[in-house]
C-alpha cells in the first residue's frame, strides 16, 4: 500500500499538470523551501513562456495549509502578483512578475484547476 505522502505527492503533480495546461514547464528548487514553512514536502515548478513559479506544498493537515496561506499572502512584495488555494492539506502558491498578463492568465488557470473538481492520477 502507497505512503499517505506518496499518494498526496502523486496527487499535487497531477493537480499542477492540470493547471499547466499543457504549457512547458521545468522542475525547480521550492522558493521558500518546504522545511522553513513546516512542511512536509514541496513540488515547484516553473513556465519556461512567462515568469509564473507554482509550488504545492504537503502539510499535515488543512488548518496547517491554510494558515500558511495566509501567512505567505500578507508578504507579497508589491512587485509581485500571487495567488493561492488549499485543497486538503496541499497548499497551491504561485507568483508571476507584476506586468506579466500571460502569468496573470497562468495564475487564474493553476488556482481554478487545483481548486476544482479533480481526477485521480492516472485516471
Amino acid at each position: 500500500m502507497p505512503d499517505a505522502d506518496d499518494s498526496q505527492r502523486a496527487r499535487a503533480e497531477a493537480l499542477l499538470r492540470r493547471g499547466s495546461t499543457g504549457d512547458v514547464t521545468e522542475a525547480t528548487k521550492p522558493d521558500p523551501p518546504a522545511e522553513e514553512l513546516g512542511a512536509a514536502d514541496a513540488l515547484s515548478l516553473r513556465w519556461v513562456n512567462n515568469s509564473v513559479v507554482a509550488t504545492v506544498y504537503l502539510f499535515d493537515s488543512y488548518d496547517d495549509a491554510s494558515d500558511m496561506e495566509d501567512r505567505l499572502s500578507a508578504d507579497v512584495p508589491e512587485s509581485i502578483q500571487s495567488k493561492s488555494t488549499v485543497n486538503g492539506s496541499l497548499l497551491l502558491w504561485a507568483t508571476a512578475d507584476g506586468g506579466d498578463e500571460d502569468g496573470r492568465r497562468t495564475l487564474k488557470t493553476l488556482v481554478s484547476a487545483f481548486a476544482g473538481r479533480e481526477r485521480r492520477p492516472g485516471g
